[in-house]
């Protein structure tokens, strides 16, 4: 892993749910379709032109439609300090 400064902007188009991860949150919960969870995965393009993947959080079964999270779909330029790896 390398700390470095990312400087691009999300492709939202991209972006995937990986489904059925349990929030840690709520582990002590029963299971019910307000639980299932999921967490998103998005893009960010790069200033060099890589597409870099970015974990960007759980998100509850009823809202893994991006219509249904527009506040959270950032637009234009983002820097983040982040951690990458490289093969």
């Amino acid at each position: 892993y390398r700390k470095v400064k990312l400087r691009g902007y999300f492709e939202h188009d991209k972006e995937f749910l990986l489904s059925q991860r349990t929030n840690f949150q709520f582990s002590d919960a029963l299971v019910s379709p307000l639980n299932r969870s999921g967490i998103i995965i998005d893009t960010i393009r790069a200033e060099n032109g890589r597409r870099v993947l970015v974990y960007r959080g759980w998100v509850s079964e009823y809202r893994k439609n991006s219509e249904s999270r527009e506040s959270g779909q950032v637009q234009g330029t983002v820097e983040l300090d982040a951690y990458v790896t490289f093969n």
